[in-house]
């Protein structure tokens, strides 16, 4: 192997496909067997969308994972409530989204295989030896 990524998270599983798709050697190690729900990146910025577009993400791939958000409502345990607006059309070229984060992680984990880089599950990186 020429490179080895460890995590198939968004993170490692773009960057597994990017490089395999520049023609390097890749392989990509994630412990997990199947999808773990995670709270984090469900609500992202527009921003998020259009970085996914940059890194070769159709807009048919980014309407199965993504939907389009106007706000989200901030609650802290003492009751203070804020809403969080990014403005936009409401549609995904602008606006906020929502992921599913199954649909995304697994749908970024089969690009990356695609684009030739070999995805192994379950496979634990105990130490790294240079």
């Amino acid at each position: 192997m020429e490179v080895a990524v460890v995590g198939g998270g968004p993170g490692g599983a773009l960057t597994a496909a990017i490089l395999a798709g520049l023609g390097h050697d890749v392989v990509l190690l994630e412990a997990a067997t199947r999808y773990r729900w995670r709270a984090c990146g469900v609500f992202a910025a527009p921003a998020a969308a259009a970085a996914l577009r940059r890194l070769g993400v159709s807009e048919a791939q980014l309407a199965r994972v993504a939907r389009p958000l106007a706000a989200m409502g901030l609650e802290t345990p003492g009751g203070a409530r804020v809403r969080l607006t990014y403005g936009g059309t409401g549609t995904l070229a602008d606006s906020a989204v929502g992921f599913d984060r199954e649909a995304l992680d697994t749908s970024l984990l089969a690009w990356a295989s695609e684009a030739g880089a070999q995805v192994r599950t379950g496979a634990r990186v105990a130490r790294v030896v240079f």
